[in-house]
């Protein structure tokens, strides 16, 4: 009787933490962090996420505003990115990522944070937009990520009157 008595207490500390602890609860809320894309700051009718200790961004509108154009494919739920001749691939639930451009030059990416639906938003892991030429940083002092896109990094630097002497 004290053997099954210590299995039962056994199994009731064990659960908690089995269920309590998966990956997929790790997910918080990022309500104090703001996006910079281009200078403009960012606005969502929802908030940014943490997973796996990077931040989640919606999809959609990030990547539109980069001048991106997306799709997403419903059935083997997979969206899509393509800019100019640079197209990433990504599957919600799966953290190989694509990004594949016309010259044949291929590289595929494992990011811990995979793309995923969050309150009916599709996130994904804000280091994928580097993969469209874009550079992304945070300021801590400030919590906020920037998202500057390779055409606003040559026009600003065109718009300096930079040479290549100075």
């Amino acid at each position: 009787m004290k053997n099954k008595m210590n299995y039962l207490m056994g199994l009731i500390l064990l659960v908690p933490l089995v269920f309590g602890l998966s990956a997929e609860n790790q997910v918080s809320a990022a309500k104090n962090i703001s996006v910079v894309i281009d200078g403009d700051l960012q606005e969502y009718p929802h908030s940014l996420v943490i997973k796996e200790g990077e931040t989640l961004i919606p999809f959609r509108e990030a990547f539109e505003l980069l001048g991106a154009k997306v799709t997403w494919n419903g059935k083997d739920k997979t969206l899509t990115a393509k800019k100019g001749d640079t197209y990433i691939w990504a599957q919600l639930g799966n953290g190989n990522m694509v990004t594949d451009q016309d010259n044949g030059h291929r590289i595929q990416r494992y990011y811990s944070a995979y793309p995923q639906r969050i309150d009916g938003i599709i996130m994904v892991p804000v280091k994928l937009f580097e993969q469209l030429g874009a550079t992304v940083s945070w300021n801590a002092k400030n919590k906020t990520i920037q998202i500057e896109s390779a055409t606003s990094r040559f026009r600003e630097f065109i718009g300096l009157g930079t040479t290549a002497g100075e």
